[in-house]
């Protein structure tokens, strides 16, 4: 209440606030709108709407360089590339920082994913996800940073269910059974399957 009073009183008095507010870059920001799209298995039209809509806005006033460097370092050209060509495929906007990242290993999975882009939201499970994930990451490096990312116990691991914070073993042993067990979800459709090919 006393910031917002002294904010309104400044401005009453055609001042000016001199604190300035850091965001992410456009560029940044593209990048995580991207990567946020296909972590979900680019199902979402809103999604799709909301870069479609940035890239007609702040395409002209990005610097296509840096775009590129930071997809790189993030080792998702892969799915950015096939995310934005996506975009140019079915919404008709088209960024020329996209043409780098269209070769003939993303464009093929790019058609293979047009059909989630008008599909309504699914819940994929979780392991299938994972899977998509690590496939999808640029090259064997990314892949394995990934995975050990994934390893690293999340805030769910670290706190009881009082709100302490457990020990370091007792956090990566918890981790573990959840990936045990989230592994163990992604096997049974499998045994299903093959069962039930085994009674034919």
């Amino acid at each position: 209440d006393e910031v917002e009073a002294r904010v309104a009183a400044g401005l009453a008095a055609g001042g000016h606030l001199a604190a300035q507010v850091r965001t992410l870059s456009r560029e940044v920001y593209l990048l995580f709108l991207c990567s946020h799209l296909a972590a979900g298995g680019w199902a979402g039209l809103r999604w799709w709407c909301d870069i479609a809509d940035f890239l007609l806005r702040f395409s002209s006033a990005m610097d296509a360089r840096r775009f590129a460097d930071l997809v790189a370092q993030a080792g998702l050209k892969r799915i950015v590339g096939i995310t934005l060509s996506l975009v140019e495929a079915c919404f008709g906007v088209a960024w020329s920082a996209v043409h780098p990242l269209q070769d003939d290993e993303v464009l093929p999975v790019a058609r293979k994913y047009a059909p989630r882009v008008f599909a309504a939201g699914r819940a994929a499970a979780p392991a299938a996800v994972h899977r998509e994930r690590v496939a999808l990451r640029d090259g064997m490096v990314d892949r394995v940073r990934y995975l050990w990312r994934l390893l690293y116990p999340t805030h769910v691991e670290w706190t009881t269910p009082q709100g302490a914070v457990r020990s370091v073993p007792a956090a990566c042993l918890i981790r573990a059974e959840r990936l045990i067990a989230l592994c163990a979800g992604a096997l049974q459709p499998q045994v299903a399957a093959g069962r039930s090919e085994v009674s034919r």
